[in-house]
């Protein structure tokens, strides 16, 4: 969003927190950039000494919307503009899945600190309505967008020839971290529940990196167990995912939990690829049953193995999927519509729609 607005010929200042990956990946970012404070120090004193910084970058930088994008800037933001009597719209963007935290304080900062709320999904938005009534005229919904011709090149794989995927095979993938809530496991499960002429058909590769709950060698003993060892292999962290993904057939989105924005799906859409999705929060909003995609029941190891054999016995329903994909990316998903739904969202509530553009 930074890098759009700057595009646009706005100027724009960004906080993140310290030693953030993000605070790394923006060293060279053409817009300025404060990562020197903690965001979620407890410690009083390093508290004041952020609201004190913050508070002198609005002095000296003078916004004209301030667009916090988690709790923690939220309210450092909302404090910052009290003490300084400032009058600049503060507009929450939520990409969380989590329903925010009921108390008096959180209350009263969003009924009368905050002026517009952006959720990344309608799910977000129901389950803040459910906790604070807002008024309707401060939210909206706006998708991800996604810049598809930058991340999308011409690059070359060499995973079908690595794990001899026979030309025949459909090659999929999950790309996601080792964590529980990114659903592995339902994979498994699914390929288990499948005939042993079906699994012949299809070659799944797992890419993504361990964590502490849990890493690839507990899901290659699952894998073992359940007898499907032969048909995943386990790549680890990809530095570039372009490689594999240029080559895949089908794309799967395993998420048992989370997904606020789940930038994956629109990586997979780019370069055509057909995705089975779970249903959780955002992916049903990005991926159409029968129109770019499949979805299923998060929890249902059966209902994937169901969308799994559909995608193996149409292969030209999934070429069509996998177009409308990558239509959609750089349509309903594009940054460029990103952008001109959150300008349009910022100029009402600085009552200049037309100028904020």
């Amino acid at each position: 969003m930074a890098n759009g607005l700057h595009r646009r010929g706005h100027e724009v200042r960004l906080f993140c927190q310290k030693g953030s990956p993000l605070a790394e990946s923006l060293r060279d970012a053409p817009f300025a950039v404060n990562s020197d404070f903690n965001l979620h120090e407890v410690r009083p004193d390093r508290s004041l000494r952020a609201l004190s910084e913050i508070r002198r970058v609005l002095r000296e930088f003078r916004p004209d919307v301030l667009n916090p994008h988690c709790p923690p800037g939220h309210a450092y933001f909302a404090l910052a503009r009290h003490f300084e009597k400032a009058h600049m719209p503060l507009i929450r963007t939520v990409a969380d899945p989590r329903p925010p935290k009921v108390n008096p304080l959180n209350a009263h900062l969003h009924h009368r600190l905050t002026q517009g709320i952006v959720f990344t999904t309608s799910s977000s938005r129901q389950r803040y309505q459910k906790r604070f009534r807002l008024a309707p005229s401060r939210l909206r919904t706006i998708l991800p967008g996604f810049r598809a011709d930058d991340f999308c090149s011409s690059v070359m794989g060499d995973y079908r020839a690595r794990f001899r995927v026979r030309d025949e095979q459909v090659l999929a993938a999950v790309v996601a971290r080792m964590s529980p809530e990114k659903g592995q496991e339902v994979l498994l499960h699914a390929l288990a529940a499948l005939s042993d002429g079906e699994r012949q058909q299809i070659f799944f590769i797992l890419a993504g990196e361990d964590t502490r709950q849990r890493d690839r060698h507990d899901l290659a003993r699952l894998a073992a167990r359940l007898g499907v060892e032969k048909h995943v292999a386990f790549v680890g962290r990809l530095d570039d995912v372009r490689p594999l993904m240029a080559e895949l057939d089908l794309a799967l989105i395993t998420s048992t939990r989370s997904e606020a924005v789940c930038r994956v799906a629109l990586e997979y859409m780019s370069y055509g690829v057909p995705v089975i999705a779970s249903d959780v929060n955002i992916l049903p909003e990005v991926i159409g049953d029968g129109e770019n995609g499949w979805t299923y029941p998060h929890d249902d190891p059966a209902a994937l193995a169901q969308r799994l054999q559909e995608a193996l016995s149409e292969p030209e329903e999934r070429r069509r999927r996998g177009q409308r994909g990558r239509e959609m990316v750089h349509t309903t998903f594009s940054l460029d519509r990103e952008l001109d739904e959150t300008l349009d969202f910022f100029g009402e509530l600085l009552g200049s729609p037309e100028a904020i553009r």
